[in-house]
């Protein structure tokens, strides 16, 4: 008796249960209905201009309450009105370039998750916002799946609920996610696309990487940097010795016709490597003004930046030319460790096409002394079998790159907040910067001023 009991308890638990599911599920039902007939039966959609729109969001005059509702056959249109209106992840980026597109690809992660879109500020070269100059803002085509409006989540250098990776080799778990790898490499390929030097690149390519497999090295040397860079022993102490090995371990290698091309720091190595290869692999780099020799760097890890504009994004752009080539390299060469090319190089070239590739192994790691190599087939294959401590040993226990934590997303909710009128129109000179608009290009910024263009 007592069975049967416990056995009628459980049915009459489970008809109870069915019975909420099938009301939530009518209740969703009915939900869809009405905001599909609201859509049909809405109006046209405002034909003022983006501009104008813009103008009254930032007057105070209107506050966004919902995306505009499409029309069937404007399915996936967005305007820039949208854009500006959508919740976004702000992005405040800090310290070098190879360490900055890294942690903004985390945001873009987090962007993702959420059903935000990105927006971000890598400070001003005199009154020209750095990473508007060299990307602009986030392609309309992009925001189609950004649901959510009128909100903003702050992201200062790092995104929470991320943690250093330690790669241990193949006895070990694998830490990397495949969905956080391929959200990486469109980020990066939409990045690539955006670069506002990207025609000198593709000509570029063209000159020198045609009909030859392409090796590209990027040496993190610091001309000279001192401070936070030698104290991590990340210095080369006998440069001389060092080229010849990695001379050598090029040399030994079956890339058939080849031709390197170098991206690093420290100008004078380019010479050498020059010397050194002389009648076997010819030496290529893209012109671009560096630092005089022994000065360090245009900016360092501590993310200081020079003030003079041409020279201060010249420096920018010619550091990330070297960077989307890279990328577009049959073979990387990670000579010294570096979140320069462990972001946007090792992404893509790794998720490349195996049939469109030259080289099987198209991403090499050298030890510290530059006695060896390893090289790997794809992302997995690098951070599942690869080990942190054959090329960071004596530097340091982690890698460049974060990876994200179980429930990291809901360790970043807490910090969303309402997006106030007015909040977001960029702050001149040093001032911090809030929250961030979608277009800076639809502002006219000086060191001491900010204004809307054609505000009237």
């Amino acid at each position: 008796m007592k069975r049967n009991g416990t056995l009628r308890g459980i049915l009459r638990r489970n008809r109870a249960t069915v019975t909420l599911q099938t009301y939530t599920i009518l209740f969703g039902l009915i939900f869809a209905s009405l905001t599909i007939s609201l859509c049909l039966t809405a109006g046209p959609q405002s034909t003022s201009t983006p501009t104008s729109s813009i103008l009254t969001f930032f007057s105070g005059t209107s506050r966004p309450s919902s995306l505009t509702c499409k029309k069937p056959d404007d399915a996936g249109v967005i305007t820039k009105e949208d854009a500006y209106r959508m919740s976004s992840v702000d992005y405040m980026a800090c310290c070098g370039a190879g360490h900055r597109i890294s942690k903004i690809a985390d945001a873009s992660y987090l962007a993702r998750k959420l059903g935000y879109s990105l927006r971000s500020f890598w400070g001003y070269c005199d009154s020209v916002e750095v990473f508007d100059y060299l990307f602009g803002p986030q392609p309309l085509s992009d925001l189609v799946n950004v649901t959510d409006i009128g909100r903003f989540t702050r992201v200062n250098n790092e995104v929470g609920g991320f943690v250093k990776l330690i790669r241990k080799g193949p006895n070990k778990s694998c830490a990397c996610s495949s969905d956080k790898d391929l959200a990486d490499s469109e980020f990066y390929s939409g990045l690539r696309e955006r670069f506002s030097a990207k025609a000198q690149v593709d000509d570029f390519r063209r000159r020198h990487f045609a009909n030859v497999t392409s090796i590209g090295i990027h040496i993190r040397a610091g001309n000279g940097e001192v401070g936070d860079f030698a104290s991590r022993g990340r210095s080369i102490h006998d440069k001389e010795r060092w080229l010849q090995r990695i001379v050598t371990l090029i040399l030994n290698q079956d890339w058939g016709p080849s031709i390197l091309f170098v991206a690093t720091d420290t100008p004078d190595l380019i010479s050498k490597f020059r010397v050194l290869l002389r009648g076997k692999i010819p030496v290529v780099q893209f012109e671009q003004q560096h630092p005089p020799p022994g000065s360090g760097v245009f900016f360092g890890e501590r993310g200081s930046v020079i003030n003079d504009g041409n020279v201060c994004l010249t420096g920018w752009e010619g550091a990330f030319a070297d960077m989307m080539l890279l990328s577009y390299s049959d073979v990387v060469l990670s000579a010294r460790p570096s979140s320069f090319t462990q972001s946007l190089p090792l992404s893509l070239v790794l998720t490349k096409p195996k049939l469109q590739r030259r080289t099987v192994k198209a991403f090499c790691e050298v030890n510290p002394n530059a006695t060896e190599m390893i090289c790997y087939e794809d992302y997995h294959e690098w951070c599942c079998y690869g080990d942190t401590s054959f090329h960071l040993d004596g530097i340091q226990k982690y890698e460049y790159l974060r990876v994200p934590t179980f429930g990291f997303v809901e360790s970043n909710l807490k910090k969303i907040q309402d997006r106030a009128q007015g909040d977001c129109i960029p702050r001149p000179g040093g001032v911090k910067q809030k929250c961030l608009p979608y277009d800076w290009s639809d502002f006219s910024i000086t060191t001491k001023s900010v204004r809307l263009k054609n505000e009237h």
